[in-house]
């Protein structure tokens, strides 16, 4: 054999063997020895084979080079010589014995193509590894060296697999691909051979996983836990794969995809490592019921307008949708639906840029396999991307011509600077520019309309040209103001001597809105500059919390750094030593399981600490040399890395807003300071134009250092560092050669001294202006781009604004192509309800719904849109001329012209943009609506009676402000001659003023014609006397007056006076008497008017016109003479005249939803009686006038109507829980039109409407006292769902709904931290209540400060007891009986350590959560039984403890001793029961001494202080009335006894009142029992009052002057309603507060918070009259996502009804079997048994203790018992002559047929959690009588 031959064989082996030996070569250990022998050197390695990180391809690396240099006999040689490599030697060495022999047949069945390989492109993606395929065709000698490396050196794998597809297309290497297939890829190139598409992802596992791809992402801790953890899954080409994706989320993607391309068994593991090693049983149980609902929903179904759409739209639509996807989130989300392989979203995710991911993202859509586009829409709308769904289903505006086809214009600078301060502090600034030309101020004044329109770059180039965020922008030339980004950012802006900043800031900005286009080409524009500091300047703050409270949130930050990098032990050994924590707590630390779980613990503690904490903290990390970890925790010189950053910020700042994306703004504000709640709540909502939500982000993030560097990091993190550098060479739009002149300062001549800067601008251009016009004209008349876009925001142009006339100019009078050219004017014009219901044979019903609806949600101008384009695509040929007739026939003259190619003035849209527009605010404010409707719908006839009703209606619901805004909306539309006849009237109603603003010339005429005719009348006038009545004429047009004194009209009324404006207003009084006069002209000439003539036709003359007045003049004075005669025969009383009542009335008076806040005292209830009795005298002429006057509790009901019947002749009814038991109750319907006024409870309204009684509507006013309840699952809330409903669904409905008026002293600021967050609050309870004005006292605040008695509030921290023995052996009682948990140490688990301190919340949330969970769970009866029993020890000691915290220690061993005497009953009692009654037994003795002996426990420091202000309130003030405040009704017991029992308060009687919901046994009384409390107290009887919260809402009584809030801390408002009780003058109200209690903190923070509240309030109120517009679309949104929400909960419940099964009901004690959850049923409100069985279980008593009765029902007949532990577990009812078991939820426990157990303590959660029960049916009450009794009773 030759040398040439044994050099191939060598090269031959070396590639046979490449997988085998890459897979068994070190590289590390053999590269010295190869170097030394010259097979390596040192710059090939570091060149070539070090090029790839990872050590996994270091040996493959090697082999090509050994192959690629020819090296291979040596190698050979080499590795023979090496001993640790025998083994590849004889591999060798076989391999080239077989070299000879072997040959292969690469022939294979299925003829492979490119395009049956890009046919299955996805099942070849998931099922193969292109590095192994390479690695095999390498070996195979198939592909050479380089096209190996350019395999399996990509990073990613859809690069890899691409390069490897390009490659095998390029060398035509289909066969050798096929072969290599069929050793190792049967099912592969089965699926190729069969050629059918499919998928590996079909296994219920993988589904699993791929439904929750979202959730996943969020949920699973880092990739480095999960390839730990699955490391036997996941080979090292899988973890370099996950390792070269950006970020977190990014790189857990990648693992899940991976697993779903390994198969089943990848999938099962990753679902067993949830559930074992992450224990996360409910994740894995989210997950299933999530697959579940997607595979059950299957295709979801769009809306019409949505099934319109094509995937044509995309292409129409492109640059909107690079502009606004987010193609992380959209791809995540269709892979989630399965609408794209695991390939496309490999492409879209792991694209370098956005802007390729977006296209990849479209590509993948557009070829829509497996419905993609189908999905993508469903995602647009559930994801509520509104705006990029607005703009699909918009038309496609025309294409123009770019303005590159024109030719590029050249301009020229010149910067003439007068004054350049010397030193410029870095402040917020204003820059006011201004025309010099005073003839050009049109220019001045579009350049400012152009400047202040949203979405042009303004603030980009403001940013990246002059560091300076601009803010408001302002008329007064146009003065923009800005702040400094950067700390020199406004030195540098205005230091014109070295640069030219701010010219280039201004010419951008400039450029930017196309100044061309408003400006000559041949004469210059001269700007003139002028810079000062802004009025309201603040420095920029460089942070917004202390060093210390930064430390913390970077240390919750980083935890997870923490706790991987922190050795605890050492560090707790540091710590100990601190004086700044507690002793001992670190045994706690040292105590913890795990090293993760100790430093954890220190962790919570540094959170938690004080700065001394954190200081001891930060030292301890210094003294062990964690240098990194401070400097992450604790960067120093921070602010100069943070100004550098925000300097690369703003350089880059549009290339970041090209690539920012939702995930990365998640990511970051996730570790963000500062008011993160709220730049979320502008950020993340997806309904908005995406690049300017993340410029707010970016805003936001600016404005604080940590932020800065915390952007920087996730940027970095996430792969985008790229964005984070300042590249000197970068493209930009270079800006045009600057003359710059600095002139001597003329001091005669500058401005102020307040002026920093001031210079002139010269502004020139060259260009082809021919051509620039021509495209102008052409885009104005074919609907340029970006009209129809912001015709929501702003008024859309019009092809009609630059024409002296609508004419045809298009040759044609066909219809379709002048609604083309007019579109902009007809959408603009024609409100769609006028139109769309006349066209059912033009466009479909389903059509006219969806439109009816967009028109609901999006307004008429976009529905109208929607509308011209259904009929366009209609198939009626009649479709275009029915629609211009609906025009001509509804009004629209001038449109319907146009339309019919004749020339019309199209002065009629331009005037109202050009002279109305404007005055808009003028008209809003000042004019009254029916003033003018009569004359313009009867005299001028340029409205229509329906426009008259809609106007109407508005008032009705809105206020007069709401009604003028609907009228010149829709006076333009219709009339041609709109302009001259509303002029008219508004003359003839004498508001001359307004009409010289508009018109002056018509103002003129009209004043000389006018003087002309008073003239004329003078000379012919006379006075007349007839029969002795002097009669007396008058011609001249009326003055503006009060509605009072206008409205006076005399019968019969004068058609003419009043079409012409006259008034006769002083005729009236005579003809009504002494009642007064018609005081609302709504009821008289609108509501009868239209009453009597509704169905009449409109086009009577005007003598018919004038009866109809006469007869709804007759009507109203007849139901004025009605009222009068009701009113003589009640004796009511009058109203106090109190100026603040009626200002606060006024609006609801007016008809508006509104929320009333007024201090407790000021006479709500007044002001709402107020409101009541205007509403029924105003709506007298009405067919509905029913009050619901809602009150949250029983006990304010009567309290409420009586205060009703003093000053209201009404016929009014009380319903309550109370009036239903006791009398005969009849059902709301049919005490409804009974009645005018109800006063009723909200549950009982609720019941009322869930029943179907009643509806929302049945009321015409709702009034809701202390409506601060409405949210959440109240009643109030409850009442009010109904309403939003119809509101949100049917605008038809919407006139019918009533209105909604609220009343508290304190609307609150729920959890709010922060102004943003009140304010927040403030509108959510505004929404729930659906109120339009936030009501509160402001014009005569005065009087209302004079008329309050705000108590005096004093806040005392009491010390705790100094000896208390009695306290110290209860807690030793309790630890030895802890101890007796150890029995049941396995089935309790680890977990169930006891907290710390006892006697407090902490310890009973441990009892009742944790504990009795855990007891429900155990299956040992015996066992059970015992940790029952141990856990009623504990639960007796620890309330034993807090009694004895708030009172004497002989109440709290009276309490203790009366509880376990009820333990020790049982007879049997178990060896657990027996240690621990004895435990209890031994201390006895040693407990009731030290309850007595004073110098082993020291008396209560809480009731001395106590007993010290009752004694010191009565020596000055004998008949004093004093309310004491306590937590809980047992408390209130034994303090009322304590004043009893003490000598020196024995004559201050006192007497607990507690609710009548609970027994007397737990502390309740009867509501009789309340009654005579109240009325007792009241009279002086009782001159104390100890009370639960119950009191804290409606008590009013008058001479209360003393408060005291007994050592419990509530919110905001308790702390507000606690102390309103105060009545008296001079009265008090004391907090008292244990120091070893938070309770002082909570309420100083509840006191900090009111006046958090008030300013938020001032903030809405301000909101609301200034962007009322704003404020309602927010309003709106917010009732939205409340629907969304009920709706989803609905739904989920569903869900869960259809999928409950059986549960077993057991004693919770004893583990006794009861019954099963399906023999359970509802009997009224009451949850019972009907199980015949249950009586083997149970024995019962008789009991005379009624619990509940009514004319129904009894509850509390007898008491059930355990047959087997006699613990009691429930009562008896007796129901239709039935004895009924009622088992009582919190002694049972609830079992599935898994046999997991569960405990909870209210029925209402069993059916929320469980399963559904049943209400008590006639079958069942037949079974009962057929099989006999249910319990037998003793």
């Amino acid at each position: 054999m030759g040398s040439l031959e044994k050099e191939c064989l060598d090269a031959l082996a070396v590639r046979r063997l490449f997988v085998f030996m890459k897979e068994n070569l070190d590289f590390e250990s053999l590269q010295d020895e190869l170097i030394q022998r010259e097979l390596l050197h040192e710059k090939e390695k570091e060149d070539y084979i070090y090029k790839t990180k990872s050590k996994h391809f270091w040996n493959e690396k090697l082999i090509k080079l050994i192959i690629k240099k020819r090296r291979c006999k040596e190698f050979i040689e080499f590795i023979n010589d090496m001993p640790c490599l025998t083994h590849i030697s004889e591999k060798i060495v076989e391999i080239q014995k077989n070299t000879e022999s072997s040959s292969s047949d690469l022939s294979v069945a299925v003829p492979i193509s490119d395009a049956l390989l890009q046919e299955h492109l996805a099942i070849l993606y998931n099922e193969l590894e292109p590095r192994e395929i390479a690695d095999e065709m390498f070996q195979a000698g198939h592909i050479n060296v380089s096209d190996h490396d350019d395999v399996t050196e990509c990073p990613k794998k859809w690069k890899r697999m691409k390069c490897l597809l390009n490659i095998l297309k390029k060398n035509k290497l289909y066969t050798p691909f096929g072969y290599t297939l069929s050793l190792k890829y049967v099912e592969v190139l089965d699926v190729l051979q069969q050629g059918r598409e499919t998928t590996s992802i079909t296994s219920d596992h993988a589904q699993c996983i791929q439904h929750n791809f979202t959730l996943l992402q969020e949920e699973l801790p880092g990739t480095d836990i999960a390839t730990v953890t699955m490391e036997r899954i996941l080979d090292e080409s899988n973890i370099s794969d996950i390792e070269c994706c950006s970020g977190a989320i990014r790189q857990k993607s990648k693992l899940l995809k991976i697993l779903l391309m390994k198969g089943n068994s990848a999938c099962m593991e990753l679902l067993r490592v949830v559930e074992v090693d992450l224990k996360r049983e409910d994740l894995l149980q989210t997950m299933k019921k999530r697959s579940a609902n997607i595979k059950e929903r299957g295709k979801p179904k769009l809306p019409t307008s949505l099934q319109r759409l094509d995937i044509s739209c995309l292409q129409e639509h492109k640059k909107v949708l690079h502009d606004e996807l987010d193609p992380f989130d959209h791809s995540d989300l269709l892979f989630e639906e399965r609408a794209i392989e695991i390939i496309a979203h490999d492409q879209i995710t792991e694209s370098d840029l956005r802007n390729k991911q977006i296209e990849y993202l479209l590509k993948t859509i557009e070829e829509n396999k497996n419905d993609c586009f189908h999905f993508f829409l469903y995602i647009l709308q559930k994801e509520e991307y509104e705006y990029i769904l607005q703009k699909l289903c918009e038309r496609p505006a025309p294409k123009i011509e770019s303005s590159e086809s024109v030719g590029t214009l050249n301009w020229k600078l010149s910067h003439s600077v007068k004054k350049v301060p010397d030193a410029v502090h870095n402040e917020n600034i204003s820059v006011r520019l201004s025309i010099e030309d005073c003839s050009r101020a049109h220019v001045e004044e579009n350049l400012f309309e152009r400047i202040q329109s949203p979405g042009l770059g303004i603030l980009e180039e403001a940013i990246v040209h002059g560091q300076m965020i601009p803010g408001d922008i302002y008329r007064g030339s146009i003065i923009l103001h800005l702040r400094p980004v950067t700390d020199e950012a406004a030195q540098t802006l205005l230091n014109a001597k070295d640069n030219n900043k701010l010219l280039e800031m201004i010419f951008r900005i400039l450029k930017k809105v196309k100044v061309e286009d408003i400006i000559d080409e041949e004469e210059p524009l001269k700007i003139k500059v002028q810079v000062q500091y802004a009025k309201s300047s603040k420095e920029r703050q460089d942070s917004s919390l202390s060093k210390v409270a930064l430390i913390k949130k970077r240390v919750k930050i980083h935890s997870n750094v923490l706790v991987s990098e922190l050795e605890p032990r050492a560090l707790a050994s540091l710590l100990s030593k601190s004086t700044n924590l507690p002793d001992n707590i670190m045994l706690s630390v040292n105590n913890a399981r795990s090293c993760k779980e100790r430093v954890e613990k220190i962790l919570s503690l540094v959170e938690a600490g004080n700065a001394g904490v954190v200081e001891d903290f930060m030292n301890a990390l210094k003294d062990l040399g964690y240098f990194d970890i401070v400097e992450l925790i604790d960067p120093c010189d921070i602010h100069s890395k943070a100004e550098n950053i925000r300097k690369v910020i703003t350089y880059n700042y549009q290339h970041i807003l090209n690539e920012m994306q939702m995930a990365l703004v998640r990511e970051t504000l996730s570790k963000c300071i500062g008011d993160v709640d709220g730049i979320r709540d502008k950020c993340l909502p997806r309904n908005g134009q995406r690049r300017q939500r993340m410029s707010q982000f970016l805003q936001f993030v600016l404005q604080d250092d940590h932020n800065v560097i915390e952007f920087e990091r996730v940027m970095k993190k996430n792969g985008l560092d790229s964005l984070l550098k300042i590249d000197e060479n970068s493209e930009e739009d270079p800006t045009p050669n600057i003359d710059v002149t600095i002139v001597e300062e003329d001091h005669n001549s500058l401005s102020s001294k307040e002026v920093l800067f001031e210079s002139i601008i010269t502004l020139s251009y060259t260009g082809n202006c021919h051509e620039r016009i021509t495209l102008q004209n052409r885009a104005s008349n074919t609907n340029e781009e970006g009209v129809m876009a912001d015709h929501l925001s702003s008024e859309p142009s019009s092809s009609i604004d630059n024409m002296p006339s609508i004419k045809n100019s298009l040759n044609s009078f066909e219809t379709p192509k002048l609604v083309e050219l007019y579109r902009p004017l007809v959408v603009r014009c024609v409100k769609v309800n006028d139109v769309v219901h006349y066209l059912d044979d033009v466009i479909s019903t389903r059509d006219r719904e969806e439109i009816v609806e967009i028109g609901n949600q999006k307004g008429s101008t976009v529905a109208m849109d929607y509308l011209l384009s259904a009929i366009d695509g209609s198939s009626s040929s009649v479709r275009w001329t029915k629609f211009v007739d609906i025009l001509n026939r509804k009004g629209y003259q001038y449109v319907a012209k146009a339309l019919c190619g004749e020339e019309v003035n199209s002065d009629a849209y331009r005037r109202y943009k050009n002279l109305l527009g404007p005055l808009k605010m003028d008209f809003v404010e000042r004019v009254n609506p029916n003033h003018l409707l009569c004359l313009l719908e009867g005299q001028e006839k340029i409205i229509e009676w329906s426009d008259f009703e809609h106007i109407n209606a508005e008032m009705g619901n809105k206020g007069a402000m709401a009604g003028m805004i609907v009228l010149l909306d829709r006076i333009w539309r219709k009339s041609e001659n709109w302009y001259t006849s509303f002029l008219k009237v508004l003359c003839q109603k004498e508001y001359n003023d307004l009409v010289e603003k508009i018109d002056p010339v018509f103002a003129l005429e009209w004043n000389k014609r006018k003087t002309l005719e008073n003239t004329r009348v003078q000379a012919v006038t006379s006075t007349n006397v007839v029969d002795g009545d002097e009669k007396v004429t008058k011609l001249s047009t009326p003055v503006q007056c009060s509605n009072e004194e206008e409205y006076k009209l005399p019968p019969p009324l004068d058609l003419e006076s009043l079409l012409s404006g006259n008034s006769q207003a002083d005729n009236l009084k005579s003809v009504q008497g002494d009642k007064g006069f018609i005081q609302d002209i709504h009821d008289v000439e609108i509501t009868n008017a239209k009453a009597v003539v509704k169905a009449k036709d409109k086009n009577e003359d005007e003598t018919d016109l004038k009866k109809r007045y006469q007869t709804a003049s007759a009507l109203s004075v007849e139901e004025n003479r009605h009222e009068s005669a009701d009113d003589q025969g009640t004796s009511l009383e009058t109203f106090e005249e109190r100026l603040y009542q009626n200002e606060l009335a006024l609006p609801a008076q007016r008809g508006e939803n509104c929320i009333i806040i007024a201090p407790t005292g000021s006479g709500k209830t007044i002001v709402a009686v107020k409101i009541i009795k205007h509403h029924l005298e105003v709506n007298r002429l009405h067919g509905v006038r029913k009050v619901a006057f809602v009150v949250e509790k029983n006990n304010l009901a009567n309290q409420q109507s009586e205060t009703i019947k003093r000053f209201v002749d009404c016929r009014l009814k009380v319903i309550s829980g109370d009036t239903m038991r006791d009398e005969d109750f009849t059902e709301l319907a049919v005490l409804l039109p009974q009645f005018d006024v109800f006063v009723i409870t909200a549950q009982m309204l609720v019941n009322a409407m869930v029943k179907g009684d009643l509806r929302i509507e049945s009321f015409s006013l709702i009034i809701l006292d202390e409506c601060h309840h409405c949210h959440g699952g109240h009643a109030f809330y409850k009442t009010m769902i109904p309403y939003h409903d119809k509101k949100l669904e049917d605008s038809e409905e919407q006139k019918t709904l009533p209105q909604i008026v609220g009343l508290t002293a304190s609307i609150g600021v729920g959890k709010a931290k922060s102004q943003t967050q009140a304010i927040s609050h403030i509108k959510l309870m505004m929404a729930n209540l659906d109120a339009n004005a936030l009501v509160s006292v402001k014009e005569n605040f005065a009087e209302l400060a004079e008329k309050m008695n705000s108590p005096d509030q004093s806040i005392l921290k009491i010390p705790s007891r100094k000896i208390d023995d009695f306290g110290a052996l209860i807690k030793e009682l309790m630890q030895k009986t802890e101890d007796c948990l150890t029995v049941a140490k396995d089935e309790l688990g680890e977990n169930m350590n006891p907290p710390y301190s006892k006697g407090n919340e902490e310890y009973t949330q441990w009892l009742e959560i944790t504990l009795l969970k855990a007891v429900a769970k155990v299956s040992d009866s015996v066992l059970s039984r015992s940790l029952y029993t141990i856990r009623k020890y504990l639960k007796t000691y620890n309330e034993g403890l807090i009694v004895h915290s708030y009172a004497r220690a002989s109440d709290a061993f009276s309490f203790i001793a009366q509880n376990i005497e009820e333990l020790q009953k049982s007879s049997k009692k178990t060896e657990v029961e027996t240690q621990a009654n004895a435990l209890f037994e031994n201390a006895r003795g040693n407990l009731e001494i030290c309850a007595v002996d004073g110098m082993r426990c020291e008396e209560n420091p809480l009731l001395l202080k106590l007993k010290e202000i009752i004694l010191d309130t009565h020596r000055e003030e004998t008949n004093m009335r004093g309310i004491v405040f306590v937590r809980t009704r047992v408390v209130a017991d034994i303090i009322a006894s304590w004043m009893g029992e003490t000598e020196e308060l024995k004559n201050i009687k006192a007497k607990k009142y507690t609710g009548a919901q609970a027994p007397g046994a737990e502390g309740g009384i009867t509501k009789n029992k309340q009654e005579e409390t109240i009325k007792l107290f009241t009279k002086g009887d009782y001159k104390v009052i100890v009370a639960t919260t119950i009191a804290e809402e409606g008590l009013d009584i008058k001479a209360c002057n003393l408060v005291v809030k007994y050592d419990y801390a509530g919110n905001l408002i308790s702390q507000i309603q606690a102390k309103g009780r105060g009545r008296a003058e001079h009265s008090r109200f004391f907090i008292l507060a244990s120091e070893d209690k938070c309770v002082a903190e909570r309420e100083w923070m509840n006191s900090l918070k009111e006046p958090m509240m008030e300013e938020a309030m001032v903030l809405v109120q301000q909101e609301i009259q200034v962007e009322h517009e704003k404020y309602q679309m927010g309003k709106r949104e917010l009732q939205r996502l409340a629907k969304r929400q009920r709706d989803a909960a609905l739904h989920n419940q569903s869900s869960r009804e259809a999928l409950e099964g059986q549960y077993v009901l057991k004693c919770l004690k004893c583990n006794e079997y009861l019954c099963l959850s399906s023999e359970l049923r509802k009997i009224k409100s009451q949850y019972g048994c009907i199980s015949q069985d249950f009586k083997d279980h149970v024995f019962c008593k008789k009991s005379d203790k009624i619990t509940y009765e009514d004319k129904d029902i009894k509850v509390g007949v007898g008491k059930i018992m355990c047959k087997k532990c006699r613990v009691n577990i429930g009562n008896i009812a007796l129901y239709q002559e039935i004895y009924f078991p009622l088992p009582h939820i919190k002694a049972i426990k609830i079992e599935d047929d898994m046999k997991k157990g569960d405990h909870l303590k209210q029925w209402k959660k069993v059916e929320e959690k469980y399963f559904t029960v049943s209400p008590l049916s006639d079958e069942d009450l037949e079974k009962i009588s057929e099989s006999g009794k249910l319990v037998e009773i003793d």
